[in-house]
C-alpha cells in the first residue's frame, strides 16, 4: 500500500508513525533533533565513524528541556545508508528511531484538490495500517505547484473569491462545474464573459471559503468541531489538526 510504507526498503527498524511528507513543521525545540541529523549526515560522508547524539527515547515524558540539561546522550554509527540519499526518506527514519508518533493532519493538498467543489473521498489519505478512515484533509496550503501559469490562474480567481464570500452555487450534485477544469473548453468559453467569470469559478472550490477541513464526507469550519473518529468509524485518528 503506497500510504502505509511508501514502497520504502531503506531501512528495516521498527517505525512509530506513517511515512510523513518533507513538509515539516517545526519550533526551536527541534533543533537538537536536526542538528543531529545533519551531524549524522556529513559524519557518514568518509569512514564509518562513532557520534554522540542527543537521547530523545523519552522526550514525550520528560520534554527536551529536561533531556539536554541532564546531558543525556547516545553513541551511534554514522556511516552511509540507503535513507540517507534525501531528506524525506533519513527524516523519516530518524523519526522512528526516536520513537516519536506525533504528525500533522494532510495540510499541504495537490493545488488540483482545491477545485474539486465536493468531489472528494471520505477517507482521503487511507491505508489499512495507521488511517484505515483516512485522515482529516486541510485546505489551508498548496503542494505541487510548479507549473506557473496553472498555479497563477488558481490563485488569481481564489483571491477574487475571498473577497466575494462564498459563493452562491446552481451546481447540484457534488461534482465540479466542467468550466473547473483549467483550459478546458468550458472554461476557455466561459473566459469571454468577464462579470460570470469569477461568480462560476468561485463554485469550483465551494465550500472551502467557510468550511476548510473535510473528512468523512463532512466539512468543518473550525478545528476544534472535528471528532476523534466519525460514525461508523472504528479508529480514533492519531493526526493532529492545525
Amino acid at each position: 500500500e503506497m500510504y502505509a510504507d511508501m514502497n520504502f526498503y531503506g531501512w528495516s527498524g521498527h517505525r512509530t508513525m506513517r511515512w510523513g511528507h518533507a513538509h515539516p513543521s517545526w519550533t526551536f525545540w527541534s533543533l537538537p533533533f536536526l542538528c543531529d541529523l545533519l551531524y549524522e549526515r556529513f559524519s557518514s560522508a568518509g569512514r564509518v565513524t562513532k557520534i554522540q547524539v542527543w537521547s530523545f527515547q523519552d522526550v514525550a515524558d520528560v520534554g527536551v528541556s529536561q533531556v539536554l540539561a541532564s546531558g543525556n546522550k547516545i553513541s551511534r554509527q554514522a556511516k552511509f545508508d540507503h535513507f540517507m540519499w534525501e531528506d524525506e526518506d533519513m527524516l523519516n527514519v530518524a523519526l522512528w528511531r526516536d520513537g516519536a508518533t506525533k504528525d500533522w493532519c494532510k495540510f499541504d493538498l495537490e493545488w488540483a484538490l482545491f477545485k474539486e467543489r465536493y468531489d472528494v473521498s471520505e477517507k482521503p489519505f487511507d491505508d489499512s495500517k495507521w488511517y484505515p478512515n483516512g485522515m482529516p484533509m486541510v485546505f489551508i496550503s498548496m503542494h505541487n505547484t510548479k507549473q506557473f501559469e496553472v498555479t497563477d490562474w488558481l490563485l488569481s480567481w481564489l483571491a477574487r473569491c475571498h473577497k466575494l464570500g462564498p459563493p452562491k452555487c446552481n451546481a447540484e450534485g457534488t461534482w465540479p462545474p466542467k468550466n473547473c477544469h483549467e483550459d478546458s473548453s468550458h472554461e476557455r468559453a466561459l473566459r469571454r464573459k468577464p462579470r460570470e467569470y469569477i461568480q462560476l469559478m468561485c463554485c469550483c472550490v465551494e465550500p472551502r471559503l467557510s468550511k476548510w477541513i473535510s473528512w468523512g464526507g463532512k466539512w468543518f469550519d473550525d478545528s476544534s468541531k472535528v471528532p476523534g473518529k466519525m460514525p461508523k468509524m472504528k479508529k480514533n485518528r492519531t493526526c493532529t489538526l492545525p
